[in-house]
């Protein structure tokens, strides 16, 4: 069954069997969120497993109009349905009115979580010896404030002007969520009620070579170009995932 049935919708892949989603009814804090899986295609209905209940204060009943979302690598995309329980479920199913329009609810990649941790930052310029990196950099303490999949915002201990490439040593992050060592641009410098701080965006390995100040990858060693395509997903992921476990606790 495809999921591109007219031109605003947006779903990047076709639904899957077997793929996990959440029945929401009702809106706002008082939402009924059920969680389900597709099991069939049927004609103009999806076949779904019985909805099992996740949060909410709002009941799921036979002919309510709801909102499915499914979760992709990319983001969470949503379409309206029709719920029903009638003769034509068995076995525990339910059946959905099949989606003629789906709507992007939130990008991935966007994603953005609160997290303190420690990490040390260096300014990258033109002296510095890349056979002997780690002494030749300069090397300043910080507190993260916030992460997301394309850069985070840290503490600002040090004058570090907008545009300057750092280099980030990030010692107590776990691994599945960025490499140890990552090249970030400083894009903006903030003064609110948590001080000043650094708004930095993370450099891809493959992009190193069109970025200004960055040293040349043929001179860098495997430990400065862990952060690639597949890690900064493996970031988003997490941050993504994390998001959804905060949620559900009523911590965002």
């Amino acid at each position: 069954m495809s999921a591109t049935r007219t031109e605003s919708s947006v779903l990047p892949q076709p639904l899957k069997l077997w793929e996990r989603i959440v029945v929401v009814v009702g809106e706002g804090a008082e939402a009924g969120r059920y969680a389900s899986r597709i099991e069939d295609f049927a004609g103009d209905c999806l076949v779904i497993t019985e909805p099992q209940f996740l949060s909410g204060n709002t009941l799921l009943r036979d002919g309510l109009h709801v909102s499915v979302q499914l979760t992709r690598d990319d983001a969470i995309y949503q379409f309206e349905s029709r719920i029903s329980r009638g003769s034509e479920s068995t076995n525990g199913q339910a059946l959905l009115s099949a989606p003629h329009d789906f709507r992007r609810v939130q990008r991935r990649l966007f994603v953005r979580i609160g997290m303190r941790e420690r990490v040390e930052y260096a300014i990258v310029t033109s002296t510095v010896d890349w056979s002997c990196w780690q002494q030749s950099l300069t090397w300043v303490e910080a507190q993260t404030i916030d992460i997301s999949g394309g850069g985070m915002r840290i503490e600002a201990t040090e004058e570090v002007a907008v545009g300057s490439l750092l280099l980030l040593r990030l010692r107590s992050l776990r691994p599945d969520m960025l490499p140890e060592f990552v090249f970030a641009v400083c894009r903006r410098i903030m003064n609110d009620h948590e001080g000043k701080s650094l708004g930095l965006e993370f450099v891809l390995a493959e992009r190193l070579d069109r970025t200004p100040g960055a040293p040349p990858p043929v001179m860098l060693s495997s430990p400065l170009t862990q952060f690639n395509n597949a890690a900064q997903n493996k970031l988003v992921v997490w941050i993504f995932n994390k998001q959804i476990a905060m949620r559900q606790k009523g911590l965002l």
